[in-house]
């Protein structure tokens, strides 16, 4: 007779302790399996916990605060076995684990798609018997790989207001045809879906999956999601840097996103990268990141390969459990962009370490910040004269028939009825702009729109873009009397973002009965300026 079956039949008299045993029941045998489960899960939770890279121990000997509290969260969830772990029993970590010699290795991982039973589920199963209560791990599509690989590219991707547009779709499609096959065997892509719209996540993790089946099976692509409960209650958040409220929720939480990628990707590959969902990648970019990474000399602890906010930025592996760290402890301080200066800082890195020119071109007019438009390009990308930006692509216009007038010297043979005739290969173009020069149009009849872009500078790298300018309006009122090319008083609309208007993108609501439109430098411009586009919806 085994303890446990000695346990489950005796039955002691009084308070004596029971020594005879009693036949077996019928569900004895169902009753001593349970109990052996319970204990073998309990036993497997300590071992993990115990042997655990990312261990929180030295977090719960903090003092308790919500930094603290937030972090153990992030790393508990990752580190937590789940159906991916436990699928092979001698992997206790979804991200590595150490042996005797203290050093990482890689256990294989079944090459399958942790789905429920069919193709368009998509949580992994929660295990309900060796975890009580039941824990559902990040990874919705994807697996482990064999071995370590040379390069994880994080990418946080959610929802952006005011457009139907996903960007995240492009990227995915650039990373794919600028890596040959021997690289795509050493790089993974992390996709985190981390809207707090779950039916929204569901969408776009199909999709990814039905058009990347063969990248995502194949191991260089993998979807993961991040549980709400990482966040802090965003409303108890202070105004800080000047910013509104909804801008340091949106800058905070994005910054738990970095965090929650970092934690989730260390020991998957010896180098991090981190992008963002809008961007799209040089031809080649793999190669030109392995030979900066071993073309630096001295010691380095960020290297860049873009010079646009938290975008192509690389860390090395053994350094991403500290950049998680330090993030989540001041996530509502400041943009990442800003906190990656500090954290040189704090790491002794004295100087940015910048290729020659970027690797990653943003891509993305409308920001995942309602009413904020983002037209930013680098002007150092390196396949900058063979790629034609998707942001910088204008729609057809409704544009009325208009007369112009302007103060601008105009380059001979750059009209300004080019920038109107709804063709992006013709522009306006002028020469030594000065402060309240500007380009008016002057309808007909009173119109009503519902957008209008406007797009300057060059279509390959934005020279020449009309920046510290404005667009104002003017309105006929029932009791004028309307003579074209008589506007009356003009109000200022929009400012120009990064030589950009698009009052969709920017939430801008449009007045009626519009009988002009200005265009005017509100500054001198250093460099002449070109008017790509201007349409009227």
């Amino acid at each position: 007779m085994t303890v446990v079956k000695y346990l489950l039949n005796c039955r002691p008299r009084s308070t004596k302790i029971c020594i005879r045993m009693r036949p077996p029941k019928k569900n004895d045998t169902m009753r001593a399996l349970m109990i052996l489960v319970m204990l073998m899960g309990t036993f497997q939770l300590i071992y993990i916990y115990a042997n655990s890279p990312n261990s929180t121990e030295d977090i719960l000997e903090q003092p308790i605060s919500e930094f603290n509290y937030r972090t153990q969260l992030v790393v508990r969830h990752i580190a937590f076995p789940t159906q991916e772990l436990l699928s092979s029993p001698k992997h206790v970590l979804t991200t590595g684990v150490k042996d005797k010699n203290q050093t990482l290795h890689d256990v294989p991982m079944p090459a399958t798609m942790y789905i429920n039973n069919a193709r368009d589920s998509l949580s992994p199963p929660c295990n309900s018997v060796l975890i009580i209560p039941p824990v559902c791990g990040p990874l919705l599509y994807g697996y482990r790989r064999n071995n370590k690989g040379f390069l994880t590219i994080g990418i946080p991707s959610i929802r952006r207001p005011n457009t139907e547009s996903v960007y995240l779709y492009q990227t995915l499609e650039s990373l794919i045809n600028n890596t040959n096959e021997k690289e795509k065997r050493e790089i993974t892509v992390v996709v985190l879906l981390s809207d707090l719209n779950e039916t929204f996540n569901d969408k776009i993790a199909r999709e990814i999956y039905t058009r990347f089946q063969i990248f995502v099976e194949g191991g260089f692509i993998r979807i993961i999601k991040a549980p709400k409960t990482i966040y802090p209650n965003f409303d108890k958040l202070s105004s800080t840097m000047n910013d509104n409220i909804k801008r340091v929720q949106w800058r905070a939480k994005q910054n738990i996103d970095f965090a929650y990628l970092c934690s989730y990707s260390k020991n998957i590959s010896d180098y991090y990268l981190q992008l963002e969902d809008d961007v799209l990648s040089a031809r080649n970019f793999s190669t030109y990141i392995r030979n900066q990474i071993y073309n630096v000399t001295r010691p380095w602890f960020m290297l860049e390969f873009s010079r646009l906010g938290f975008i192509g930025k690389l860390f090395k592996d053994e350094d991403l459990e500290w950049v998680a760290k330090y993030l989540m402890k001041n996530f509502e301080k400041a943009p990442g962009d800003l906190l990656l200066g500090k954290m040189l800082s704090v790491r002794g890195q004295r100087f940015p370490i910048h290729t020659h020119f970027s690797l990653f071109q943003h891509n993305g007019k409308f920001s995942s910040l309602e009413n904020k438009m983002m037209p930013s390009i680098d002007s150092k990308f390196k396949d900058a004269d063979s790629i034609k930006l998707p942001i910088l692509s204008a729609p057809k216009g409704n544009n009325p028939p208009t007369k112009f007038k302007t103060s601008f010297q105009i380059v001979p043979g750059y009209f300004p009825s080019f920038a109107y005739d709804n063709n992006s290969t013709t522009f306006f173009w002028a020469k030594r702009p000065r402060k309240l020069d500007y380009l008016s149009l002057h309808f007909k009849s009173p119109h009503n729109f519902t957008r209008i872009i406007i797009s300057t500078g060059d279509s390959k790298r934005k020279q020449d873009s009309l920046l510290n300018s404005a667009l104002f309006t003017a309105i006929k009122h029932k009791s004028d009397v309307h003579i074209q090319g008589k506007c009356g008083s003009f109000i200022l609309l929009a400012d120009f973002i990064d030589g950009e208007i698009d009052t969709k993108a920017m939430g801008i609501n449009i007045p009626n009965n519009i009988i002009c439109l200005k265009i005017q430098l509100m500054k001198n411009s250093k460099t002449w300026i070109i008017i790509r586009d201007i349409v009227l919806i």
